[in-house]
Parts: C-alpha cells; sequence; structure tokens
C-alpha cells in the first residue's frame, strides 16, 4: 500500500466488485464535503475491460454534467457551491450503479497558517503548531484559497477562535497580507524569508474571549475567488494571546485505558472563510396559519 497519486484520474479502490458501478466516493449521503473535490467510483467486474466505458451523469447547484470515461478512469474533478446538495449517478454499457448524493461545506480552511516573528529573516522550519501566537513582533498569517464558484452573491466572513487570551489591554488588528503564493515549504517563498510589511489594517478586533467564536465579515475586504492572506497583530507592546490553527486536534486523555484515538482534527476551532447567501427569508407558522416575511437590513440589501 502506497500513497495516492494527488490528481490522478485513476483512483484505486480495493476490496470487492459487484456487478454494477459502487463505492461512490463521497459515500452516498456524505455531507461537508471540500468545495473542490474528485468524485469518483469502482467500475463492475468484467473478464475483459475492453472498450469499457462509464458514463457519469451530475446535478446540483451551479452543476449540470454527463461526461464519459474509459475504463480504468473514475475521477471526475468538479467545483462545486457553497452548501450545495449533489446527485450523481454512474452507468457502465448500460448498467447503473443508482443515484448517490452527498451535501458541500459553505467553508473552506487555510492552505497555510503560521505564526512568525517579523523580525527575524529565516527560513520556517515545516513543523505544525496547533496554536498561531499573536505578541510583540510576532504576526499570525492565514492564506486561503477561494474557488472559483464563490461568487459577489455571497457573504465572506473570516471565522477564528481564541486560544489563550494572556494579556490584552487593547485590540488585535486585523491585515490584509499583499504577497501571493507564501508557503512553509523549504524553498524561496517560505514565510520566513518574505518581506512582512505589505500589511493593510481592515480591522480591529475587540472583546476577545477564549473559545468564544470570532467570526467578521470580509465581504468587502476581499476578491469572491483566488488567493486571499491575512495576518494578525497586536496593536500594544506586552499584549499577548493565540488563536487555533488548523493543526489542532481533539484531545485524548492519556489515563485512559482505552485505545488512544488516532488523529482527529478539531476543525470547529479551525480559522476558516465561510460563504452565505443573503435572500429574503420567510417561514410558515402552522400554529398560528400565518405567512411571516422578514427583510433584509439596509445593509444586506445590494
Amino acid at each position: 500500500i502506497g500513497p495516492y497519486e494527488y490528481g490522478d484520474s485513476v483512483y484505486w479502490i480495493p476490496g470487492y466488485r459487484y456487478p454494477h458501478p459502487s463505492v461512490p466516493i463521497p459515500s452516498d449521503g456524505a455531507t461537508d464535503i471540500s468545495l473542490e473535490y474528485g468524485i469518483a467510483w469502482n467500475y463492475p467486474y468484467k473478464k475483459d475491460y475492453t472498450n469499457v466505458t462509464a458514463t457519469v451523469t451530475i446535478s446540483g447547484p451551479g452543476v449540470s454534467r454527463t461526461e464519459t470515461f474509459q475504463y480504468p478512469n473514475n475521477v471526475l474533478f468538479e467545483t462545486f457551491e457553497p452548501g450545495g446538495t449533489y446527485n450523481w449517478s454512474v452507468s457502465v454499457d448500460g448498467v447503473n450503479g443508482g443515484t448517490w448524493t452527498f451535501t458541500v461545506d459553505n467553508k473552506i480552511y487555510p492552505l497555510n497558517d503560521r505564526s512568525v516573528d517579523t523580525t527575524a529573516n529565516s527560513r520556517l522550519p515545516a513543523h505544525l503548531y496547533k496554536d498561531l501566537v499573536v505578541s510583540n513582533n510576532r504576526l499570525a498569517f492565514q492564506r486561503f484559497d477561494i474557488p472559483s464558484s464563490v461568487n459577489r452573491s455571497y457573504r465572506i466572513n473570516l471565522n477564528l477562535v481564541p486560544e489563550k487570551v494572556h494579556s490584552l489591554n487593547s485590540g488585535v488588528i486585523l491585515y490584509k497580507y499583499d504577497y501571493k503564493g507564501w508557503n512553509e515549504s523549504i524553498g524561496s517563498k517560505n514565510i520566513g524569508l518574505l518581506d512582512k510589511t505589505l500589511l493593510t489594517p481592515i480591522d480591529t478586533l475587540m472583546s476577545i474571549t477564549e473559545d468564544s467564536l470570532i467570526s467578521i465579515d470580509m465581504s468587502n475586504s476581499i476578491e469572491p475567488n483566488g488567493e486571499s492572506s491575512f495576518a494578525l497583530g497586536t496593536s500594544i507592546q506586552g499584549d499577548s494571546l493565540s488563536f487555533y490553527s488548523s493543526e489542532t486536534v481533539l484531545e485524548t486523555s492519556k489515563s485512559s485505558k482505552m485505545l488512544e484515538l488516532p488523529y482527529l482534527p478539531n476543525k470547529n476551532v479551525w480559522p476558516s472563510l465561510s460563504f452565505t447567501q443573503d435572500s429574503l427569508s420567510v417561514s410558515y407558522d402552522v400554529s398560528l396559519s400565518c405567512l411571516l416575511y422578514t427583510s433584509p437590513s439596509p445593509r444586506d440589501r445590494g
């Protein structure tokens, strides 16, 4: 068993092969699927796969496709809309595997996030840290890649969860970082080597409480798709706090006699960008048999 090839058009799925297409990936009924995803399936068993083809149909918000694949190709790549539910099916030589469904997440997580000493100019090692420290000369950088399916009809919120507040006598400044392509690899774009002064203040976060979600409307501060980076910094010397990073996992008890849990990401506290569409909300109250209408606030109107 070896690593799967990222982006490959053939995805090996072990196990029994049924007389019909099977083993949908994502599984039928799956939720929180990434906005950019490669759906895959297993071909039915045949003694000879010469000239065997699969017809894949997928439909849902913003997507209506029918594609034909030659065996052994079994991956269809697509970009989906936030929160959308999609139905898809696969037929091989006229035999259909049924209709499968999945629901897409309405958020994305950082490609990179790292706490950096801005007074240093050296390559940062590729360590994993469960927190993003913000204090004095340390800034917390985050890089996101917003899929093309997110347009200006979406409200974009940056979501952060403070881990520890050691000292905070003022606010935390949220910056836009104007350098594309930075990362934590060993190459020339390692965040430790780059110019970290390309910062534009866009907001100040106040009233910060440990383990309490902070959600900031970024719709007017970033482009609706493409790469965007941010940084968090203290406004006065002596303030010190930390935020959860995208390496935060669920903690397990070392004293437990049960087997320890494997790596389980705690995405509830990870930094994220979430996407929601503003619309008129209409609800029906059966008990009162009346229609309740809620108009968006003036700020929400296009």
